[in-house]
């Protein structure tokens, strides 16, 4: 990942697809350049949490458990506007079914 991991979100991104350790520097950067030290030393404090959120939330216990399933990988890419996606929905799905 360019550009280090601002989020523990990101961290968990990162190591799902294959990522022996992760820069964080950042986020530290931000936090220093907001608040000094003191947010320096909140950003650091703020990425565990809200990476231990993010296993969580993908029902992973430990680092060891976290694989590329816990990621959403698209199969094909769909422009920005989601409404022009030639994907069809579960709506349009279930009317062609009837």
């Amino acid at each position: 990942m360019d550009g280090g991991i601002p989020r523990g979100q990101d961290l968990l991104k990162a190591l799902a697809m294959g990522a022996k350790g992760t820069m964080i520097e950042r986020a530290f950067n931000f936090g220093l350049g907001a608040m000094g030290e003191a947010g320096g030393i909140t950003a650091l404090e703020i990425i565990p949490k809200e990476f231990d959120t993010s296993m969580a939330l993908c029902g992973v216990r430990n680092v060891g458990e976290i694989g590329r399933h816990v990621i959403l990988l698209r199969a094909r890419r769909c422009p920005r506007r989601v409404s022009s996606c030639t994907a069809p929905s579960s709506r349009s799905a279930a009317i062609s079914s009837k």
